[in-house]
């Protein structure tokens, strides 16, 4: 989602990434069309991760349903495995895309909030098995876990 447009950011004299390391979310509405024509390359055996930069999912993403159309062009025009790692509940509203394609999906949540309390029931509730990984910046019990 974000791109170095080297003009814009020539004219402010920065970067993509320190607009990112600023706070500044740059956003790419056309990222999905690019997919589009990269997935088609993509063999069977490879797997795509998506949210390892930018999350897809994230508030700003979620005005021009990035995350949605991103995964809809790489699992319609290609036949690799995807990975998304997201922190945002929104991923739930296309639950119905992931589960069409199950079979090639691995769906996990990175949750900084107790889970009884975010998003991980939505996400338990369609099938998707806990990944917990439980280090000190999770200090508090977790329930059920």
């Amino acid at each position: 989602m974000m791109r170095t447009q080297k003009k814009f950011f020539r004219d402010i004299k920065g970067t993509s990434f320190k607009a990112f390391q600023a706070g500044i979310a740059v956003v790419d509405p056309d990222t999905p069309q690019r997919i589009a024509q990269q997935a088609r390359q993509l063999k069977a055996s490879d797997t795509v991760m998506f949210c390892t930069y930018t999350d897809g999912w994230s508030p700003e993403a979620q005005k021009f349903r990035l995350g949605r159309k991103c995964l809809q062009q790489v699992l319609s025009n290609s036949r690799c495995k995807v990975r998304i790692l997201t922190k945002n509940v929104a991923v739930r509203d296309d639950f119905d895309l992931i589960q069409q394609y199950a079979g090639r999906i691995e769906l996990s949540m990175s949750l900084t909030a107790p889970p009884y309390a975010g998003p991980a029931p939505a996400f338990i509730a369609c099938g998707y098995g806990p990944i917990l990984f439980k280090s000190p910046v999770v200090p508090w019990p977790m329930p059920g876990f």
